[in-house]
């Protein structure tokens, strides 16, 4: 069996001679009435047991974030130098898992809702654009349907109210603790729980030189944010020397992962990779140990 998934017009034929082979099923994107249903079915069952006024806003929360979603695929499609802007309905579903994370003890009011909300569409969306005016585009998008909606309007400021950042880490070090997916509210804070996680790091691997400016802890949970998830994984993108691999060890280990590096040595060859591959294989797929490679 063989699933394709068609990105663009007539770049994607297949050879018929190939297809041949194959006995051929077309399944259709579903509607948007069939995506409403389900996925505010989903996130319905999850607030159950939250405030009255959360449980009335879910409808309107499925609705923007289908709008979202549309004005996505409209407005930004994959080129040569941006193939990795391909959405599709697991994006919906990421935002909706990530909700499921949500508390009604930390999420008691509809303004606390609706910005954890807008910040999982940030992440998933936004964290993908390269290029500062496809951010500011997304921001217009934003922008539109907090404008076109009452909902999200009364509550403009505190929505955008800076860092937009959740997540479960601040009691990462107690290990008796539970975690509890919830607002970081000031850099101030992250700075103070990164200080701890650092020094644990340290005790660990030995000295490491980083410096934790406001961008460096945006990254930081970002990058936690994915190694938490089930089957979470990223790219991350930059310059040599600025600081990507640095900032995945330590969120590695802020997530308990084992981290995994390959050692360049100067008779490093396709065998010697064969072989870390093993070691990795064995490590993930045996003895089940979360493990962040790069």
């Amino acid at each position: 069996m063989i699933c394709f998934y068609i990105v663009g017009g007539s770049n994607n034929n297949i050879d018929p001679r190939f297809i041949s082979h194959f006995s051929i099923f077309y399944i259709s994107s579903p509607s948007r009435e069939s995506l409403f249903r389900i996925f505010s079915t989903i996130l319905q069952n999850h607030v159950i047991t939250f405030s009255i006024e959360i449980q009335e806003i879910i409808p309107n929360i499925i609705k923007y974030t289908l709008q979202i979603y549309e004005d996505i695929l409209r407005l930004f499609v994959p080129t040569p130098t941006k193939f990795y802007y391909i959405f599709s309905l697991r994006d919906l579903s990421r935002i909706i898992q990530s909700l499921l994370q949500t508390t009604p003890e930390r999420f008691n009011t509809i303004e606390r809702f609706l910005r954890v909300w807008l910040h999982e569409c940030i992440r998933i969306f936004s964290d993908r654009f390269n290029d500062i005016k496809d951010n500011e585009l997304f921001n217009k998008i934003l922008q539109n349907i907090i404008d076109n909606n009452s909902l999200l309007k009364s509550h403009r400021n505190y929505l955008f109210r800076k860092p937009i950042l959740f997540s479960d880490y601040r009691t990462i070090l107690q290990n008796d603790e539970p975690k509890i997916y919830e607002d970081l509210q000031d850099y101030h804070a992250i700075k103070s729980i990164f200080d701890e996680i650092i020094l644990e790091y340290k005790d660990k691997y030995g000295y490491i030189d980083i410096v934790l400016f406001n961008d460096a802890l945006e990254h930081l949970t970002r990058i936690y944010r994915v190694l938490r998830l089930d089957r979470g994984h990223l790219l991350l993108i930059g310059t040599g020397g600025s600081g990507k691999k640095l900032l995945a060890k330590i969120a590695g280990f802020t997530a308990k992962c084992q981290i995994f590096e390959i050692q360049l040595t100067r008779n490093y060859n396709e065998i010697s990779f064969r072989e870390d591959l093993k070691i990795l294989f064995y490590q993930i797929g045996l003895k089940n140990i979360k493990t962040v490679l790069f």
